[in-house]
């Protein structure tokens, strides 16, 4: 055997091979080709959810600034008005306190283990004590109001 001839089956041997791996590559390129179409209807889907999703995103900023809008002026009043119950629980509290020292001045006052005189039943008035007007009369006569239940009923009355 002569050399020519190993080299003729040589080059006949990677003939085949070339053969061989351009049939394969020609298999994948016409598989590549096939797709391509269900390839680009996917990126024109991907390309149109998006811009729908960007419209929604839109829309949703434009819904939460006019909600904060809206939602300001409400917050506004809410806070003054938690205010002004804040400052309505203090006096109420502070009248309270008043009260509770009068009251337990009163019962160190009284006689022990006498029976405690308790005022009679009087009218009822057709509006609650902190509604009615300066121009009505006390409940009872020759009553002095505080100056705490002044500003209590002043500040009921700014309320209303």
């Amino acid at each position: 055997m002569t050399i020519s001839l190993i080299l003729d089956i040589v080059v006949a041997g990677l003939l085949v091979a070339t053969i061989a791996y351009a049939a394969v590559l020609d298999r994948r390129i016409r598989q590549l080709r096939a797709t391509r179409a269900e390839l680009e209807t996917m990126v024109v889907g991907f390309n149109t959810a998006t811009a729908r999703a960007e419209s929604a995103i839109g829309d949703l900023k434009m819904g939460t600034e006019a909600g904060s809008r809206e939602l300001k002026p409400l917050m506004a009043t809410a806070r003054q008005i938690a205010d002004d119950l804040q400052f309505l629980v203090e006096r109420g509290n502070e009248l309270a306190d008043r009260l509770d020292v009068g009251v337990s001045a009163a019962r160190a006052a009284a006689p022990k283990g006498g029976a405690v005189s308790r005022p009679a039943a009087r009218p009822a008035s057709t509006a609650p004590r902190a509604m009615r007007s300066e121009t009505e009369k006390p409940e009872r006569p020759g009553r002095e109001v505080s100056d705490a239940e002044h500003a209590l009923l002043k500040a009921l009355r700014s309320v209303r």
